[in-house]
């Protein structure tokens, strides 16, 4: 994700997953590689039980969880095992929210593991 395409724009990228039944499994975990670079705001990882899946994300309620981040050069990193067991319910959401504006523009890789 960028928001450089020969000059920074303002804009807000999510990734989405689908709905995932939480209520299913025991001890939820996420694990993921990022390499990033330039000077901008950091890629946050989110979690959400009340996106209803197809509307507008800010509308949602979300929790922002911590990962080991890139440290720049876009050298790959291993974010750590994020710890999803403390959500629960039908329709558990994991998101990345990427910002950027018309000053800054990181640009952010990720790969899912």
């Amino acid at each position: 994700m960028s928001g450089y395409e020969g000059q920074s724009y303002e804009n807000e990228d999510w990734l989405i997953s689908p709905a995932m039944n939480f209520d299913d499994y025991d001890n939820e975990a996420i694990n993921f590689m990022n390499a990033m670079s330039y000077s901008g705001d950091d890629l946050l990882l989110k979690v959400s039980t009340d996106y209803d899946g197809g509307g507008d994300p800010n509308s949602a309620t979300w929790s922002t969880l911590s990962y080991t981040m890139s440290p720049g050069f876009f050298e790959w990193t291993a974010s750590g095992e994020v710890d999803l067991s403390g959500f629960s319910g039908p329709s558990v959401y994991v998101a990345f929210l990427f910002t950027s504006s018309d000053i800054e523009s990181k640009t952010e890789k990720l790969m899912i593991l």
